[in-house]
C-alpha cells in the first residue's frame, strides 16, 4: 500500500485529498477515526470496505453529516472499537448491512444512527452488553423497522430519545432489561406506528420520563406495572398521544416533581387520583386553574387520599388545603391548631413542630438584631413560608400568630431580614406583610423580576399591587415576565367576571386622596391638591395659600411619597386613558354602580368622567340621555340642567358617530366652556361623515413602518405573522362584540427598517359603525393625515 499513517491526523489529511484512493491506505496502526469524515463528502469512498480496522477504538462521528455515504462495511472488524457514539449521524444514504459486527466492546452508542433517514438492516445479532448510553441512538432514523428485541440491554443507563421521530419502528422489545436505566425521556416521542408490550420493564431506576410517549399517535399499551418509585419528572410524557388510554393508579409517585403537561391535548383521562397528582405536581398554571374547581368540590376526599402522602409537592397541596378549606377538613385534623388564643400556645405550638433538622436553614437569624419578638417565632414563620417557596400563599396560622405579637416589630424584623440578607423567602414574607410601603420598596429593587410578579398577585386586594401588575404587562420589554403578568391579571380578572382593561380600571391607587381630590398632609398642615389637567399643588392650610415647591424641611418618606405620585398619576392617566378607548371601542354597557366605583368614587378616575360624555341607559337598556359629572357629586347634560340617576340605570362612554350634529356641537361648547381637557379621543375637530368614503380615502396610503409598529404596540394589537420571521399586519379583536380591525401591509421582515414607507389597507370584518368610526379616528391622528379629512 502507498500509505501507512501512524494517526488520526495524518489519516485525516490522508481522506480529505479526493486524488487518494482510499483503498491505498494501509490504517492498521489507527486507534482513533473519531469524526474523520465528518462533514466532509468525497465523490469516491471506494477502497473504504478493505481497511484494516483492528486496531480501533474510537469511531465517534466517522461518517456524521457524510450524506452521501453509502459504502458495505460489513466486513470490518471492529472488535476494539469503544465508541460509535454519533457515528451515521446525518449519513442520509447509509443503508448497508452491519450484523456481523463484533460490537462487544463498545460503550457509547449515543445517537449512533440519529437522522440516517435511509438505514434499515438488521442488527439483532449485536451484543450490546456493555454499552451504556443508547441516547438518540434511532432518533429521526426514519426508515429503521427492525427486530432487536435479543439485545442485552442490561448495562444501559441513558435511552434518552433513543426512538424519538423513528416513524416506522414497530418492534417487540419486551425481553429487555431496562434495570439500569435511569433516563428515558422523549424515548417514544413521535414514534408514531409503535405499539408494542412494555408492562413488564423495570424501570425502578428510571428518573427522568419527560415527553416519552409524546405524539406516539398509536401506542395505547398497559404500562401499570411499571415500578415508578424513583421517578422525578414526567412532565408531557403523554402530551398529544391519539390512542393512549390506560389506568396508571398503581404507580408510585412519591418522588415525582414535575407533571407539567402529563396528558396536554391527549386521549388519557386521568382518573380521581391522577387529577390530585397534576394539580399538585405541575408547573404550569393553567393546567392548576383547569383543576381549581375539582380540588375546591371534592376537598374532603382529596385530603383523604393525599393525608399520609409522602410527596413534598403533594404536602404542600394539603397544607393549602387545610389553609383554605379548614372548616370542612377540620374533623379530619383534629390536631392541628389553627388559630391562638395566647402567645403561650404559640410557643407550645411551635416547640411541639419545629423540626430540629431544618435549624440551619434559619441559623443566620441568630446574627439578626429583631427586637420585642422571640425569635422562634420569626424562624417558625420564616421556614413556613421557605417550604412554600415560589408557590406561596398567605397563611393563615401565621396570621393567627402575628395577630398575638407586636404587628410593628414583626414587620421591622422581616425588613431587617430581608435587606440584610436579600433571600427570597425573607422577600416574600415582606412583601406579604409589609403593605404597600413593602411593595414599592421591592419593585424599586427587583423590578419586573417573576419573583416580584408573586409578591404582588399574593396581595390581589392591594390596589398598589395590582396596579403595579398592570404596569408591568403594559410596560415590561421581558417577554416572559409580560406573559407572566398578563396570566396573572387575567386569573385575577377572571375571579371577579371582568375583562383584562376593566379589571384595570378598578385597580387604580387613590393615594389617600379624598373625594375632592385633596390629601392632608404633614400632620394638618398643607394638603396636596389634585388639579383637573392631573397635575398636583401644594396648599399650606395655616397660611392659606398654594405653594410653589415643596417646602424643605418636609421629612424624606413625605418628600419621597410626593414624589412618587407626582411620578405615577401620568403613568395611570395614560394606561387607563387607553383602557377607555377600549370602551369607546366597544361600546359596552356598565351597571351605573360600577361606573361610580370606577370614575366617581375614586378622585383619580373621577377626571374621565368629569372630562368624558357619557351615556345613560334605563334599566330596560332604553336610551335616556348624555351626561358628564360635575365634580360635585351631580350630573349634567350639554345644557347644564341635572341628570338624576338610578343605582339600576346602565352607562356607556359617547360616540359622535352615534350623535345628532346639534348635540355634538352642545357638547363641544360645553367642554370649551368649562375648559375641560379630554383625555381621549372623543370629540375632535376631524370631519368624518361618511365612513365608506373615509376608508377609499385610506387605501394604500404609505405610512413608515416604525408609526405602523408604534400605533399597534400603543393600542394592544396583535402581530399577524405570514411566518416566523415575516409580518404582514396587525389586528385588533373585540370579543365582546365579536368584530375585528385590520391593518393590512406588504411583507414586513428583519430587513425592514423603521424609515421605510410601507402601503397599508384598512379591513373591517362585522364591525359596528362606532368601532369604524372609532378606528379611522385614531388612524388619521396617530398617522397625522388630518389634512385630508
Amino acid at each position: 500500500m502507498k500509505y501507512k499513517p501512524t494517526s488520526r491526523k495524518e489519516l485525516k489529511d490522508l481522506v480529505t485529498d479526493e486524488s487518494i484512493y482510499l483503498g491505498d491506505i494501509d490504517t492498521s496502526l489507527i486507534t482513533d477515526m473519531s469524526n474523520l469524515f465528518d462533514f466532509f463528502n468525497r465523490d469516491n469512498y471506494d477502497g473504504i470496505e478493505n481497511w484494516d480496522t483492528s486496531n480501533v477504538e474510537n469511531m465517534a462521528g466517522m461518517f456524521s453529516a457524510n450524506r452521501n455515504f453509502n459504502k458495505d462495511i460489513s466486513k470490518w472488524n471492529v472488535s476494539k472499537v469503544k465508541n460509535t457514539a454519533y457515528m451515521f449521524f446525518l449519513a442520509e444514504k447509509f443503508n448497508q448491512p452491519l450484523n456481523d459486527w463484533d460490537v462487544s466492546n463498545v460503550i457509547n452508542m449515543n445517537s449512533m444512527f440519529m437522522n440516517a433517514k435511509s438505514f434499515n438492516q438488521p442488527i439483532n445479532n449485536w451484543n450490546v452488553s456493555k454499552v451504556q448510553s443508547m441516547s438518540n441512538m434511532f432518533n429521526r432514523a426514519e426508515s429503521f423497522n427492525q427486530n432487536i428485541n435479543d439485545w442485552n440491554v442490561s448495562n444501559v443507563e441513558n435511552m434518552n430519545h433513543m426512538f424519538s421521530s423513528a416513524y416506522k419502528f414497530n418492534q417487540p422489545l419486551f425481553k429487555w432489561d431496562t434495570s439500569k436505566v435511569k433516563e428515558m425521556a422523549g424515548m417514544f416521542s413521535l414514534a408514531y406506528a409503535f405499539n408494542q408490550p412494555l408492562n413488564n420493564w423495570n424501570v425502578s431506576n428510571v428518573t427522568n420520563m419527560r415527553c416519552m410517549f409524546m405524539f406516539a399517535r398509536d401506542f395505547n399499551k398497559p404500562i401499570n406495572n411499571w415500578n415508578t418509585k424513583k421517578l422525578k419528572d414526567a412532565g408531557s410524557m403523554f402530551s398529544n398521544t391519539s390512542a393512549f388510554n390506560q389506568n396508571l393508579d398503581d404507580w408510585n409517585i412519591d418522588n415525582l416533581s414535575d407533571m407539567s403537561n402529563f396528558n396536554k391535548d391527549s386521549k388519557l383521562e386521568l382518573t380521581f387520583k391522577f387529577k390530585i397528582y397534576l394539580y399538585a405536581l405541575t408547573l404550569e398554571k393553567e393546567e392548576k386553574n383547569n383543576l381549581h374547581d375539582f380540588i375546591k368540590n371534592n376537598v374532603k376526599k382529596i385530603y383523604e387520599i393525599i393525608e399520609n402522602h409522602k410527596n413534598k409537592k403533594v404536602n404542600l397541596l394539603k397544607r393549602y388545603l387545610i389553609n383554605n378549606f379548614y372548616s370542612e377538613l377540620k374533623e379530619l385534623i383534629p390536631d392541628y391548631i389553627e388559630s391562638f388564643n395566647s402567645i403561650e400556645e404559640v410557643y407550645n405550638y411551635i416547640d411541639k413542630n419545629y423540626n430540629k433538622k431544618d435549624d440551619k436553614k434559619v441559623k443566620f437569624i441568630d446574627d439578626i438584631k429583631i427586637e420585642n419578638i422571640d425569635k422562634r417565632i420569626i424562624k417558625y414563620i420564616y421556614l413556613s413560608y421557605l417550604e412554600l417557596k415560589r408557590e406561596a400563599y398567605r397563611i393563615k396560622q401565621i396570621d393567627y400568630i402575628i395577630n398575638l405579637i407586636d404587628k410593628k416589630s414583626f414587620i421591622n424584623a422581616i425588613k431587617t431580614i430581608y435587606t440584610s440578607t436579600n433571600k427570597e423567602t425573607s422577600l416574600i414574607m415582606y412583601g406579604i406583610y409589609g403593605g404597600d410601603e413593602a411593595l414599592r420598596e421591592i419593585y424599586k429593587k427587583e423590578k419586573d423580576s417573576k419573583l416580584c410578579l408573586l409578591v404582588f398577585s399574593i396581595n390581589k386586594n392591594s390596589k398598589y399591587a395590582i396596579n403595579m401588575l398592570y404596569n408591568v404587562f403594559k410596560k415590561s420589554k421581558k417577554y416572559e415576565v409580560k406573559e407572566t403578568a398578563e396570566k396573572i391579571i387575567e386569573d385575577i380578572a377572571k375571579e371577579n367576571n371582568l375583562s383584562v382593561y376593566e379589571f384595570g380600571l378598578k385597580t387604580i391607587p387613590n393615594f389617600g386622596f379624598n373625594i375632592n381630590g385633596e390629601k392632608i398632609i404633614n400632620n394638618n398642615q398643607y394638603k396636596i391638591i389634585l388639579k383637573n389637567d392631573y397635575t398636583i399643588e401644594f396648599f399650606d392650610i395655616k397660611e392659606n395659600k398654594i405653594l410653589k415647591q415643596i417646602p424643605k424641611y418636609f421629612d424624606n418618606s413625605t418628600k419621597e411619597e410626593i414624589k412618587y405620585i407626582k411620578t405615577e398619576i401620568p403613568n395611570i392617566i395614560k394606561n387607563q386613558s387607553r383602557n377607555l378607548i377600549k370602551i369607546l371601542l366597544t361600546g359596552k354597557k356598565y351597571y351605573f354602580n360600577f361606573f361610580k366605583e370606577i370614575f366617581i368614587d375614586n378622585p383619580i378616575m373621577n377626571k374621565f368622567a368629569i372630562n368624558l360624555v357619557w351615556n345613560l341607559f334605563d334599566e330596560n337598556n332604553n336610551f335616556i340621555t348624555t351626561f358628564r359629572y360635575s365634580g360635585d357629586g351631580s350630573y349634567t347634560n350639554y345644557d347644564d340642567n341635572t341628570v338624576n340617576i338610578n343605582d339600576n340605570y346602565f352607562v356607556s362612554l359617547s360616540s359622535p358617530i352615534e350623535m345628532e350634529e346639534k348635540i355634538i356641537s352642545k357638547w363641544k361648547k360645553h367642554l370649551e366652556d368649562y375648559e375641560l381637557s379630554q383625555p381621549i379621543m372623543q370629540f375632535t375637530n376631524i370631519k368624518i361623515n361618511n365612513l365608506e368614503e373615509a376608508l377609499k380615502k385610506l387605501e394604500n396610503i404609505e405610512i413608515s413602518y416604525g408609526t405602523i409598529k408604534a400605533f399597534s404596540q400603543k393600542y394592544d394589537m396583535n402581530t399577524e405573522c405570514k411566518s416566523y420571521y415575516e409580518i404582514n399586519g396587525y389586528s385588533f379583536e373585540d370579543s365582546y362584540n365579536n368584530q375585528d380591525f385590520y391593518i393590512r401591509t406588504k411583507i414586513i421582515n428583519t430587513e425592514t427598517n423603521y424609515n421605510d414607507k410601507i402601503k397599508i389597507n384598512i379591513e373591517f370584518n362585522n364591525a359596528s359603525n362606532r368601532f369604524i368610526y372609532t378606528w379611522l379616528i385614531l388612524l388619521i391622528w396617530d398617522f397625522r393625515l388630518t389634512e385630508i379629512f
